[in-house]
């Protein structure tokens, strides 16, 4: 693993953890809001890291759109037959595509 110096695009800024200590976690704190997150070390280790709540929420969103994915393609590859579309299927169950544009649910097609 090579090592992020600043100005790559996964570097993430430190704070050392003495910094809580001298009363400087509000400006950390907004520092996160800024930036994202940050790493907290202790004798130069990373101990901990803070992450801002709409970071996490994109980072865990492209977690699990991942994990879909790996689904999705392991399920390509075990199924010899060819895939239906989503017309028949719509036809088979009686649904509309008036159906799905009256439904709040996030149908992706």
């Amino acid at each position: 693993m090579s090592k992020l110096t600043k100005g790559s695009t996964a570097y993430i800024e430190p704070v050392s953890i003495s910094l809580f200590n001298q009363g400087k976690a509000n400006k950390i704190f907004d520092d996160v809001k800024t930036e994202g997150i940050k790493a907290v070390l202790k004798n130069n280790k990373r101990i901990a890291m803070i992450v801002s709540p709409s970071k996490y929420d994109e980072m865990t969103e492209i977690i699990e759109d991942c994990r879909l994915l790996l689904v999705a393609m392991n399920r390509m590859k075990a199924n010899d037959k060819e895939a239906i579309p989503m017309s028949d299927v719509m036809k088979r169950l009686g649904i509309t595509q008036e159906d799905l544009d009256n439904t709040d649910a996030a149908i992706e097609t």
